[in-house]
């Protein structure tokens, strides 16, 4: 409002002086165009201002209704002079309890038009005509109800909703002011308000900005209509009708949007700033649930836009609505809450830790990470033109041109996930001429194409597209040797990483980039670009540390990131897990280790012992072999005398056996001697 009157407040030589009152809620800093500040507390000083003043305007969004009621009945036993014009800034939330309006209506019958019509288009409608004359003389009319809009008109007859009683006792003391003389009253029924940063639809555009969740809710079957109102055309309504004292003073001031369904409104948002769907809600009690489930047919205020075709009374900022302003409205999203995209592009070597690297930023940014590998994988889904071409490609495992290679990255970068909150370009572009591909655009002109002296068109001219251009620009450095020493660590982890390939790569960037007589980097360098050299030789932590100041050079965008606090804990959390993940694996480590020494000498013992097996039986063997003459001799010398010895024994059965043995040993003995 104050910006409407700006040009007032400005001008010479009578400036027009704004007193007012501030929210105690609202952190915003005091307008610089007001002149003075009333204070509820010194009510005497407020009614003396209040009485000189020849316009007030009270917007009941933000007022105290208490405060409003006081200073309405001041004018009610006042004797006013001069003649005050007083706007009450109400809402449509005023008519939400109010039953829909209808008319009753004879149903149309069989239509006699439509037979001309069909006549005209040369049909055969033989019988159809007297048909439906015979019908019209017999049948008598229906008469049905059919809905319609509410007018302004139809004031006297809204109902509010239960919260809103209060703001509709304040119209309606608000509109008894107009009997009493030198007083002029308009009451402004605003729609949902949007814009400024949003308030109300706060929660969807910031959750499409996020993209969390991936679809927006609407509540019930989402057909319930809802007008609206763009608090910068409020301003403008509310100086209009200061201006011009209309005849009507209850007046709507809601937009033009030709589809006021919530599920459209909400479909627009997630199209405009998020992933373009939508689903219901199954949520109760939310924030914005009071608003956006009212359904209320309201007709657009003629005074505003002229059933007639021609010049509307005010410049509208956003005529048709959230759906057909919402590239503005994001825009307005944006800067009111202090949102910038984060654009970064970060190449070097294979093997430098680049793509490490771009997931943590990427992670601490809330920011796409885009590579080539996934960004070709996504576009195999896409049936556009586009992905037809580049799944041509990829069928046959060829090479994707560098043209169309841009072309894809274009078409993702100016998606409103990475038009919104950036990206992180990891890889790519690989060389000067990809960076001229990717960042550079067709000049628009409406002019005919320049033909030169041969009569041929001339080259195209370029332009830089800034909307894609990082702003940020991290070049990783390291030595061939530190490179190939790091790829012969990480080869068995990471089957990608095979040598010849690896080695082939890193000379196609040594080429491209510092043999050739413009690297990628000298790209950026030359539009003024800093680009921030890191060594891979430095710890993560100093890495990660460094990008971050690099990046946030200008100021720390807020972003939904949360303050620094919450990211230092964040940081502090993630050093945190990080080590304990090093303890584990370290404790892993020397568990493995401790399993694998153990392994060693069980292996070790039970060689041993398969050994000492071996070695005993070998003597075994030995000792039977040697034991073969000894038993030899006993058999044939000895156990015929013993056994037969024996054999007497039983048979005789003596007294001393032993004894007996003995001698008949002894007896055999002589006998073998002789």
């Amino acid at each position: 409002m104050l910006n409407e009157l700006r040009p007032l407040i400005e001008g010479e030589p009578s400036p027009v002086k704004v007193i007012g009152t501030l929210d105690p809620k609202d952190p915003t800093p005091r307008p610089p165009q007001i002149k003075k500040i009333l204070h509820r507390h010194k009510p005497r000083l407020f009614r003396k201002y209040l009485l000189e003043c020849d316009v007030i305007v009270y917007d009941l969004h933000t007022a105290d209704l208490k405060e409003v009621e006081e200073k309405l009945s001041i004018f009610k036993t006042a004797k006013l002079e001069d003649p005050k014009l007083i706007v009450i800034v109400s809402s449509v939330m005023g008519w939400v309890g109010t039953v829909q309006k209808v008319i009753k209506e004879n149903q149309s019958m069989p239509d006699l038009e439509n037979l001309e019509e069909k006549q005209e288009k040369g049909l055969d409608v033989s019988g159809e005509d007297k048909k439906a004359e015979e019908e019209v003389e017999v049948q008598e009319p229906i008469e049905v109800s059919r809905p319609v809009p509410f007018e302004e008109s139809d004031y006297q007859i809204r109902v509010p909703h239960k919260d809103y009683t209060g703001w509709k006792a304040i119209e309606d003391l608000a509109m008894s002011l107009s009997a009493k003389e030198n007083i002029n009253v308009y009451v402004l029924c605003a729609g949902i308000l949007y814009g400024n940063g949003e308030k109300i639809f706060e929660y969807h555009f910031k959750s499409a900005w996020l993209e969390k969740p991936k679809r927006l809710p609407y509540l019930g079957d989402g057909e319930n209509l809802i007008p609206t109102i763009h608090v910068k055309d409020l301003a403008k309504i509310t100086k209009f009708v200061v201006d011009t004292k209309p005849e009507n003073h209850y007046i709507f001031a809601i937009d033009n949007t030709k589809d006021r369904r919530q599920v459209a409104i909400v479909q627009a948002i997630s199209s405009g700033i998020g992933t373009g769907n939508i689903k219901k809600s199954k949520g109760k009690n939310l924030e914005w649930e009071q608003y956006l489930s009212i359904n209320v047919w309201m007709k657009t205020s003629p005074l505003l836009i002229p059933e007639e075709e021609g010049q509307l009374p005010i410049e509208w900022y956003s005529l048709d609505g959230i759906a057909g302003n919402i590239i503005k409205l994001n825009t307005e999203f944006n800067q009111k809450r202090g949102l910038r995209p984060i654009k970064v592009f970060v190449s070097g070597p294979p093997a430098s830790g680049k793509t490490f690297f771009s997931r943590q930023i990427a992670s601490e940014y809330n920011i796409p990470h885009i590579k080539v590998k996934d960004l070709l994988h996504e576009f195999m889904s896409n049936h556009s033109e586009l992905g037809l071409a580049v799944r041509a490609y990829i069928d046959k495992n060829q090479r994707v041109p560098d043209e169309l290679l841009a072309e894809v990255f274009r078409w993702k970068l100016h998606m409103n996930h990475c038009r919104n909150r950036g990206f992180i370009l990891d890889g790519y572009p690989r060389n000067f001429t990809e960076a001229q591909n990717l960042f550079r655009k067709e000049k628009k002109t409406d002019e005919p194409p320049v033909l030169d002296e041969e009569g041929e068109p001339r080259p195209k001219e370029y332009e830089l597209d800034l909307e894609i251009l990082p702003q940020s620009v991290a070049a990783f450095r390291a030595t061939n040797a530190f490179l190939m020493s790091r790829i012969e660590k990480l080869k068995h982890s990471h089957p990608e990483f095979n040598l010849e390939r690896m080695q082939r790569r890193l000379q196609t960037y040594r080429n491209d980039n510092e043999l050739s007589d413009k690297s990628v980097y000298d790209f950026f360098s030359d539009l003024n670009i800093e680009v921030f050299e890191c060594e891979c030789t430095n710890e993560e932590i100093e890495i990660i540390e460094s990008l971050k100041i690099y990046i946030e050079r200008e100021g720390r965008p807020d972003n939904f990131l949360g303050s620094i606090q919450e990211m230092v804990e964040c940081r502090k959390k993630y050093l945190w897990e990080k080590n304990d993940a090093m303890i584990k694996e370290e404790a892993k480590a020397q568990e493995e280790e401790e399993m694998a020494k153990a392994q060693v000498f069980e292996r070790r013992e039970k060689l041993a012992h398969e050994r000492f097996v071996k070695i005993k039986k070998e003597l075994e063997d030995a000792s039977s072999a040697r034991a073969i003459p000894l038993r030899k001799y006993l058999m044939e010398n000895i156990m015929p005398t013993l056994a037969e010895s024996l054999i007497q024994v039983c048979r005789i059965m003596p007294e001393d056996p032993v004894d007996y043995v003995a001698e008949l040993m002894y007896a055999s003995s002589k006998r073998h001697r002789k």
